[in-house]
C-alpha cells in the first residue's frame, strides 16, 4: 500500500483533495470508511485521513486509535491514515509518533505570535 506521503503527492499533482475527518468513536470511523467505500470503484479506492485532536486522543486512547485504523486498513486493504490533529506541544507530538500515527499537525495557535511564527 502507498504511504500517506505518496497519496498526498499524487493528490497535489492531480489537484484533488483527500478528506480529513476527526473521530472520537468507532461508529464515526466506520461511517467515514463506509462513505469512502461507496465513492470508490474496484480500480480506485478513495483514501481518507482520520484525525484525533489532543482531547480525542485522551478520550479514545492513542494506542486504541492506532489499532482501530490499522485493523481497518488491513481488513479492507484501504488507504486510511491517522493524523494527530491540533497537537499543541512537542511531547504530545512525540507520543503520537511513538504510538504509530502517520502524521502530526502541530498547532501553535495558543502560543504568542512571535513563537507561533
Amino acid at each position: 500500500m502507498k504511504s500517506l506521503r505518496d497519496i498526498l503527492k499524487e493528490a497535489e499533482e492531480k489537484h484533488i483533495a483527500i478528506g480529513h475527518f476527526n473521530i472520537s468513536d468507532l461508529v464515526t470511523l466506520q461511517a467515514i470508511l463506509d462513505a469512502a467505500m461507496s465513492l470508490s470503484s474496484p480500480r480506485k479506492k478513495v483514501p481518507i485521513i482520520i484525525g484525533t485532536s489532543e482531547g480525542e486522543r485522551e478520550f479514545v486512547g492513542l494506542e486504541n486509535a492506532v489499532a482501530l485504523v490499522r485493523a481497518m486498513r488491513k481488513k479492507y486493504k484501504w488507504p486510511i491514515f491517522l493524523n494527530a490533529d491540533h497537537t499543541h506541544s512537542v511531547p504530545k507530538a512525540k507520543q503520537a509518533v511513538d504510538a504509530g500515527y502517520d502524521a502530526v499537525l502541530f498547532d501553535g495557535s495558543k502560543l504568542p505570535i512571535e513563537e507561533n511564527i
